[in-house]
């Protein structure tokens, strides 16, 4: 329903959610967050490669993964993965800051990225355009990753969402029992005829 989906997309700040489904019932989800929160960082791709590195490892922390990288086209992210334990989900995000505020790219699927899926997804972050405001300065600290981690950029920002595919998958579901039981019922009656 409209309310839901409205519920569902207010209460984790995102802007977007977009379901790519395949043939064999697989599928990947795109959730696109903002969040306004002053960190000191103006705009992420400001800084040094090892900086953005170093933030990265924190976040990373904070998910439980040893998996995160620097991800450079013309902006800077930290990318991580990880499997969110509660849904079984599994996550590469895309982190970033620009004008004072914080974007997050979730991709996330219930199976593991295939490889294929791995250049969908660098191809739609690659096609990313930020207006930059290059007035806004930053407010260097003596490390980006502690002023970020303090202002918990890491645990309001990332991580998956779930609502909107677990309804839809759920519903499925539920249509594809009863379509199989009917199903199921029609053969044990045809059965009784021959």
């Amino acid at each position: 329903s409209y309310d839901s989906m409205h519920d569902i997309l207010y209460n984790n700040e995102a802007y977007m959610d977009a379901i790519l489904y395949y043939e064999d019932g697989e599928y990947v989800e795109l959730l696109v967050r903002k969040r306004s929160l002053d960190t000191g960082i103006a705009n992420l791709s400001n800084y040094k490669n090892s900086e953005v590195l170093e933030l990265a490892k924190e976040l990373a922390k904070k998910q439980g993964t040893e998996t995160y990288s620097v991800y450079e086209n013309q902006y800077k992210f930290v990318k991580l993965e990880y499997v969110d334990s509660n849904y079984g989900y599994y996550i590469c995000e895309f982190v970033t800051c620009v004008n004072k505020d914080n974007y997050t790219f979730t991709f996330q699927s219930t199976s593991q990225f295939t490889d294929e899926e791995y250049t969908e997804i660098e191809n739609i972050v690659d096609s990313v355009m930020f207006d930059v405001d290059t007035s806004i300065k930053e407010k260097k600290s003596t490390s980006i990753a502690e002023s970020v981690v303090k202002k918990t950029i890491g645990g309001a920002v990332i991580g998956g969402v779930v609502g909107a595919v677990i309804a839809i998958t759920n519903k499925k579901k539920k249509k594809s029992a009863e379509t199989n039981k009917t199903e199921n019922v029609n053969e044990t009656e045809l059965d009784k005829f021959c």
